[in-house]
Parts: C-alpha cells; structure tokens; sequence
C-alpha cells in the first residue's frame, strides 16, 4: 500500500521479557525488538483509500451510510459455522469491516489473543501463503483504532507532531522458536461463517431464521476487539490461515464479545474437529463444526458427558485444563470409546502417580496438533504398546497403510468429571463415555475419551510415511498439552460459565447440520405464508360477505368472491412452492460447493519435518502459558 508523502514513523523498541513461576517459560532473548507503526491521520488515508476503490471501477461497494444493524437479544439459538482444515489444525471464516473482508483464524483455545494482518503488516508471508490477503483497515468504514485512553497496553503516539490525534495501543506476543507478532488494538464489524468466498450484506435478525443457515450469518454481526499485525515472524508466515482466534476462557475472547454484544445466548461454544482426511487447499475443505453459544444436539453421536474444567489461572491468559486419572490402550483399535468387539481388550497403564502426572496442569489446546505427556507415562505406556505390537513405539516416520494404522492401539484417556451432568448418572455402567467399571470404586463417573490410530496417526505425503503425535516431555518440564488429536472426532463443548468441558462422540458433519436447518427454514416461511393468507383470506371474506348481503341481486353475486378466493389459493400454493424450489436450489449449490472444494483421498500435508503445524519444541518452552508482553486491555461492556 503506497503511503502520503508526508508520513511520520514511530520505531517502539521493546524487550521480550515476561514473568512466570512456570518452569517451562521459554528463554527470552535479551536483544531488542523493533515495532514500526505509521502514524496517518486516519481521515487522509480513509480518503485515499475511496480514490483507490472508485478508480477501480468498485466504489460502489463501500456503504456510505453504515448502519450497523443489531440482532435482539434472543434466548435460545446459538450460532454453528463451519471449520476448515489447515496444517495440523482447524481454521474459521470471518468477515470483517465494512464492506466486510474474509479473514481466516485458527481456533486457539490456550490463548485469548485474536489478530490477523493488516495492510500495513511487514513480512507477514507470500501473498500465496495465505487464504486471504491481508485485511485492508483503510476500506472499512466502521474500522477504529483503540487510542491511549482505552490501552492498558504499550500506547505509542508522535511525540514530534502534538498535533497529530492518531495513536496506537500495541502489545507483542512471543511464541517462542516458532513465531511471534507485534500488532495494535483496534475493533470494527465482523461476523463468522456464511458462504465460504461470498460476503452477506447486513441483515436485521428475523423470527425463524437458524444459526446454522450460511446466508444468515450477517445478523450475527457484533464489535470484535482485536490486533491489527504489523509484524509477523516464523510459522505465523507461511501457515494457511491468515491469524488465530482467541478462544481461552477471558473477557477478551471472541466468544464472549459475542455474548457480550447479544448475538448469542450463552457464555461458551462447542467444537466439533472432524480428522484430517484430505489435503488443505486455500479454497477450504470442511473439517468439522465450531458452535458459538452453546452445543448442538444434532451433533451428538453419544450422550454428552462433561470433565471438571480445571482452570489455569496463573498464567498469562487463563487456559482450560483438566485431571488426569487413568490411561489405557486398547487392542485392534476401535474410534469409539465403545469397544466394537470382544478381542478390543484393554491395557492399563499402572504404577502412575497421578500428583506427578498432573503436575503443572493439563490444558487443552486446539492450536497443537499433537498430544504431549510427561515422561513417567512413557516406560508404562511402551510397556503395555509392546504387548499388543510387533514393533517398538516411536515418534520416527513409519512406512505404514492406512489398514494397517487403523490396527493400532486406540489410546483411552480416564478424566476427572464434573459436579453437574445433563445426562442421568445414577447408573454410569450404562452410559457411554462414563469410566463404568473402568474407574475405581469413587470414580465409576469419570469420562473416558477414545484417541484412535487414525487421529493420533499423522501421514506426510513429503515422503509417504506416518509418524506418531502423542509424545513424552522430558522430565525438566511439566504440564501435559492435550491437542487437536484429542479434540478429534468429538463434539466438545466449553461451558464456561459452569466450568465444566463436555465429550460427545460425533462425525462432525457441518453438511447435514445445514441441510437440516434450511429445510427448516423453508418450512417455517411456508407456514407463515399459509397463515398470512388465512388471515388475509378471512378478512375478504368477511368483506366479501357484508357487499354481497347488501348487493345479492347484483349480477355475479356470491361467484365473484369464489372466483378471487381460488385466485388467492393459486397465488399462495405459487409462492410456497416457488420457496421451496430456491430452498432446494440454494441446498444444491451448497453441497456442490463442498464437493468442488473436496479432494478425496489425498492425505494431509505437513509443515515442518514432523508433519505438524507447530514444533514440540515450542510446546515444551511455552506450556503452560504463552509470553505476551502487552497484552490487550479489557474489553469495555459496550464499545462506543
């Protein structure tokens, strides 16, 4: 983007320095670090930006009178998007701006922190690394920048030009060998999901409208606080979405800025990661769910049960965490936690000491691939692999079929439940997902979820070969990273006002769920056609009847009402059916989207030499927080 002649830049040299009690902080490098901001008064570059967009010949696009049209406040429809599948992780749409701007975030529930690229953004990767381009601040209309009155954070300003109004609220964050960014605060409109490469214009919230029809999603709309990047470094460079969002349990995630602005009715979300089974493309392959507000039932495969949310809160950002009680290995594999035969026998690890197991807590974290234990689980957990399989475990890359992966051991992780259940567990031997006679005598109410072969499993088609994501931390750290191959197969659903996190086995199948919804739709505009016409129908009646009684000589009488009722039966049968057939048109264009956008049977790509999005290594340094040196401020209850 060409900039003024005249501009003004301010270089904020800061130290990457945090403070934590967590014995896996990363080393932090002493140099400097430098954050380059142009300072523009905003109007000018708004100005310019028109000039740009009319030249192009696509002025038109940008509203020059935004409204931003609020949904009321509703009590019972959360809102569903599809997930896309990136390098080892789960990406979401989100429109942004007005006119709004397709961004893509990975979903990141160890952190609050949501930013993507701006305009400005130096080194932020190829533009063919990317799903997107970077977000364009300048062509939004509803675009604003957090100034030092609202920034608990680094606020930079011109300290040459008093005059100039323009300031920046900045922070950092450092994810140790594989990235960092440097970014500002600011907020404008967005929205999550609708059709995967079109933007929906603003619409007001109707009754009957679902949170799961695509071409809804703009009365979704709410403020979203977040960083506008300048700087990127690492991975952050060349992974396919364009930044992360911030899901942590904080008044600063994405889930509870929609609450907060009334679009969904409860704190939380659910997220349905479906497995990897084809390659990533920047056009989009579906790869599960994300409810924000809630669950979804029609999701659910098994009964939901929920695992005690042991929360970490002496970190940088708070993180959902649970207990460990018991881990297993079951023979001849198996992706339900339901044994699909007698021969899927189980073995124990024993001898674990939970205290040791658990110690420096057990967080889940949607943004690494992997799952990563401490080590006193290693020698058992080899122990019992090498009853069951002719080959040693290894982390090393493994000439394997795809038959012959689907016979490894499943893994069954035995967790702490919590207090409150939506399902009866008065007898938990019959529910799945329940510990039953797995558990101790005090624990039959533990949940048990099932990790398959196939998710822990990962194929590098580099160089045609598998190799195993759950891997042992060495003894000089502590924490145990619970990552997108647990997720997996899943409905797993947040509820974080009750600080509980609930497992419900399930196909994650966005498809039907929107299939199911439109439908419903369809039906519910039909039955508000048939009663509207009712009443219409009542009422010529009624007036009808009145002119004939005072007219029953005239020349048609009662013939002429008949002849316009039939009419209006006509015209109402036409439009309901002319309703369905776009129905039925916009489900078909739907499905044949998802199947243009589908490469089947082409085995997921890797991003470093282990076929994973993010290094161990850096999951080592940084659990069980990650540093961020400025953090964003607060979000105010309502923004103005």
């Amino acid at each position: 983007m060409l900039l003024l002649k005249k501009t003004s830049v301010l270089l904020l040299v800061t130290g990457a320095t945090a403070s934590s009690t967590s014995s896996l902080r990363p080393k932090q490098n002493k140099g400097a670090s430098t954050l380059t901001l142009p300072l523009l008064k905003h109007h000018d570059v708004v100005e310019r930006r028109r000039r740009e967009l009319r030249d192009a010949g696509i002025g038109e696009e940008v509203d020059e009178n935004p409204q931003y049209r609020r949904k009321a406040f509703y009590e019972t429809e959360p809102q569903i998007t599809q997930l896309f599948q990136g390098y080892g992780t789960h990406y979401v749409d989100l429109y942004i701006g007005t006119p709004p701007q397709r961004q893509t975030l990975i979903i990141d529930t160890a952190d609050d922190l949501t930013a993507f690229p701006c305009g400005e953004c130096q080194d932020c990767g190829d533009a063919d690394a990317h799903t997107n381009p970077a977000f364009d601040e300048y062509a939004s209309r509803t675009f604003q920048r957090y100034n030092c009155k609202d920034c608990s954070g680094q606020c930079i300003h011109d300290p040459q030009n008093p005059d100039n109004p323009l300031e920046f609220c900045a922070f950092q964050a450092d994810y140790g060998a594989d990235g960092s960014f440097s970014a500002y605060k600011v907020k404008d409109l967005a929205y999550f999901g609708g059709p995967h490469d079109t933007a929906l214009s603003p619409q007001n919230w109707e009754e009957g409208m679902s949170g799961a029809v695509p071409d809804q999603a703009s009365a979704f709309t709410f403020r979203l606080t977040f960083g506008c990047k300048v700087t990127d470094t690492g991975l952050f460079q060349t992974q396919l979405a364009n930044g992360i969002a911030g899901m942590g349990p904080s008044d600063t995630a994405i889930w509870n800025q929609m609450k907060w602005d009334s679009v969904v009715p409860d704190a939380g979300f659910s997220l349905c990661f479906a497995p990897h089974r084809q390659a990533p493309t920047k056009e989009g392959v579906g790869a599960g769910a994300i409810t924000f507000g809630g669950t979804d039932l029609q999701l659910h495969k098994t009964p939901m049960v929920y695992a005690k949310d042991s929360r970490l809160t002496q970190t940088d950002s708070p993180k959902y965490g649970v207990q460990l009680r018991k881990v297993y290995l079951r023979r001849h594999g198996g992706e339900s936690v339901e044994a699909d035969s007698l021969d899927e026998v189980l073995f124990e690890l024993r001898d674990i000491n939970t205290t040791e197991l658990n110690k420096g807590g057990v967080i889940i974290d949607s943004f690494t691939t992997g799952t990563y234990m401490r080590d006193i689980l290693e020698e058992p957990f080899r122990e019992q692999w090498n009853k069951i399989v002719d080959f040693e475990y290894t982390n090393d890359p493994l000439s394997l079929s795809a038959e012959e992966v689907a016979k490894l051991p499943t893994i069954l992780i035995q967790i702490e439940s919590a207090d409150e259940q939506i399902v009866d567990v008065s007898d938990p031997y019959s529910v799945t997902g329940l510990a039953g006679e797995l558990g101790e005598e005090d624990t039959p109410t533990d949940i048990v979820v099932a990790v398959p072969p196939q998710h822990y499993m990962l194929y590098n088609p580099n160089d045609d070969t598998y190799h195993a994501s759950f891997r042992f931390l060495d003894d000089q750290f502590e924490g145990v990273i619970l990552g997108a191959n647990f997720l997996m197969g899943h409905d797993v659903h947040f509820d974080v006002d009750k600080k509980r996190i609930g497992f419900s086995e399930s196909t994650c199948d966005y498809e039907d769920i929107v299939e199911d919804a439109i439908n419903d739709y369809a039906e519910y505009q039909q039955k508000t056609l048939e009663e509207q016409e009712t009443l219409a129908a009542s009422a010529t009646l009624g007036s009808t009847e009145a002119s004939g009684r005072n007219e029953w000589n005239s020349k048609c009488g009662g013939w002429c009402f008949f002849g316009k009722f039939a009419a209006g039966t006509v015209a109402v049968v036409a439009a309901v059916g002319s309703v369905r057939l776009y129905r039925k048109y916009q489900l078909k264009q739907f499905r044949r989207d998802i199947r243009r956008n589908s490469v089947p049977g082409v085995p997921m790509p890797g991003m470093n030499e282990r076929g994973e999005q993010w290094s161990p290594q850096d999951k080592l340094s940084n659990m069980p927080g990650r540093v961020v040196e400025h953090d964003m401020a607060p979000l105010p209850s309502r923004l103005t």
